[in-house]
């Protein structure tokens, strides 16, 4: 379950089937009985914030328990504003 990198090398976005699968595949609990934590992301914030909202939702549905913003190397000012947004809130 490798997707296509996008033009900045980082992953294709996830469906919530592909983590509902990796979710699967885990075992119930880690060995010290604590569950385990599904990150997923790896990749740029869509424009439209609601339709992101929507899919990080879907995902956490699926089992996720982070989100992981990408925020590609370039202008300092572009990467700036990136982390100001904060996160999805």
């Amino acid at each position: 379950m490798s997707p296509t990198p996008d033009r900045f090398g980082a992953p294709a976005r996830r469906t919530p089937d592909e983590v509902r699968e990796l979710v699967g595949a885990l075992p119930p609990t880690r060995a010290d009985g604590q569950p385990f934590d599904v990150a997923i992301g790896g990749r740029r914030r869509r424009p439209d914030a609601r339709a992101e909202r929507a899919h990080v939702d879907q995902l956490a549905a699926a089992g996720a328990t982070w989100w992981l913003e990408f925020v590609p190397v370039g202008d300092p000012a572009t990467m700036r504003a990136a982390v100001a947004r904060g996160p999805l809130r």
